[in-house]
């Protein structure tokens, strides 16, 4: 089985909905023998790239799908953590996202703690945002690997995930990084045009 482990739903120009895109997605995963993809909601609502609710409602029950969880670090309490809780129980969610970096914090700031331990109970990933974004050059400094390998190290237990592999800075990453058993690699966008 292949599974494309980072996917979103995103309006462009050719689109004018999300179920258009979810169509397109699907025929991209055909073409190209991908049998399942993890879609990656957007943390912000009311953007081009589906939110948490846009997804359930899009994707509904289709199998060919599964998502993560995310919240803004402002978003975690009580309620959201049960919510996610629930959403990790059922196998709704396969993981919690952060974006340090498309939101001004770093991925070690003590509110998340509360998702990491969900996420080491439950033995989802935690998987953050990295590199520059195409628009803000200085976005990185949120998404270091440098922080990603102190959570790393006190959460050995956690399965981490950076994504982008903190582009353009590759080699940086991987040293950075490579001494924790505990750190997966994605390197989802790396082939984009502009990249």
């Amino acid at each position: 089985m292949i599974i494309d482990a980072h996917a979103h739903l995103s309006i462009t120009q050719k689109e004018k909905n999300f179920q258009e895109v979810k169509k397109k997605l699907i025929s991209e995963m055909k073409n190209n023998g991908v049998d399942m993809a993890i879609v990656i909601p957007d943390n912000l609502h009311d953007t081009s790239c589906a939110d948490l609710g846009i997804l359930k409602n899009v994707l509904g029950k289709d199998k060919k799908f599964l998502t993560v969880a995310t919240l803004r670090a402002s978003e975690v309490n009580g309620e959201n953590l049960k919510k996610i809780e629930r959403s990790f129980k059922s196998r709704k969610a396969v993981g919690f996202k952060i974006f340090p970096g498309h939101d001004p914090i770093y991925p070690t700031d003590r509110r998340w703690l509360p998702v990491i331990k969900l996420c080491e109970k439950y033995k989802m990933p935690f998987i953050i945002h990295t590199g520059i974004n195409l628009n803000d050059k200085k976005a990185a400094k949120y998404n270091d690997p440098k922080y990603i390998a102190q959570i790393a190290q006190q959460h050995p237990n956690l399965n981490i995930i950076p994504c982008h592999y903190f582009w353009p800075q590759l080699e940086y990453c991987f040293k950075k990084t490579i001494n924790h058993k505990n750190i997966f690699f994605d390197t989802s966008g790396l082939a984009h045009k502009k990249l």
